[in-house]
């Protein structure tokens, strides 16, 4: 069975980082792993793999990876490459709406339905670089004025992804993004499209519509799916 990791209870409020050096750091893993927090990955030099949902994608140098609670993933680094990884859970980072639903939606979704990583412009790489190392001095001094520099940082990260999201895509109906919440949740004890639409208080064939609009495919489908994909984990 794929292992999950927790955050530790002391650190649910606050936003973990981790270096990830040429030599190696605490964060490598040897083996595909999951957790129940959000990982944010940047990476300033590329090299190597990152498997996501059974998915391999490229590391990109100047590439940010955003990893959500619940999916399957391993990080294989070249020697070379380096970068940073923030921990977090959703409530600790105090977002405005429109980064926490862009974070949300990666929750909800898998890297199939969802691209997880986003190759930042080149010309934008010194500046993405001062901010990655700006979040990383904010981390190791503690202060309230540097917790929220940090998170300012942290911000601009998002948004650049999110420019490069919503140039492409249109917004996902907040109703579709609450039943994919409630599958990945849910989907060992309900099985059924009645029972999410009980949930959302609409009928199963507008549940269906909705489904339909934003995957392409029905209700039912979506269920079976993540049953699938579980199934792959162990």
């Amino acid at each position: 069975m794929i292992p999950t990791h927790q955050l530790d209870k002391a650190n649910c409020n606050e936003v973990i980082v981790i270096k990830l050096g040429v030599s190696g750091s605490e964060y490598d893993y040897k083996k595909p792993h999951r957790h129940n927090y959000f990982e944010f990955f940047y990476f300033k030099n590329g090299g190597g793999s990152h498997m996501i949902d059974f998915i391999e994608f490229p590391i990109h140098p100047n590439s940010i990876h955003i990893i959500g609670p619940g999916q399957v993933h391993q990080v294989k680094r070249k020697p070379y490459c380096e970068g940073f990884v923030l921990l977090f859970e959703l409530s600790a980072i105090k977002a405005p709406i429109l980064i926490e639903n862009f974070l949300f939606e990666h929750s909800c979704m898998n890297a199939k339905e969802l691209n997880p990583t986003y190759k930042l412009a080149v010309g934008e790489k010194v500046k993405n670089v001062e901010r990655i190392e700006n979040i990383w001095k904010y981390y190791q001094t503690t202060n309230r004025l540097n917790s929220l520099s940090l998170l300012n940082e942290f911000y601009a990260l998002c948004i650049d992804c999110m420019k490069k999201r919503y140039d492409k895509l249109i917004n996902v109906n907040s109703d579709y993004l609450c039943f994919r919440k409630f599958v990945s949740q849910n989907y060992k004890e309900l099985k059924k499209v009645k029972d999410y639409a009980e949930l959302l208080k609409m009928s199963d064939k507008s549940l269906n519509k909705l489904a339909k609009k934003y995957a392409g495919k029905n209700a039912s489908q979506i269920i079976y799916d993540q049953l699938i994909m579980e199934a792959k984990s162990l």
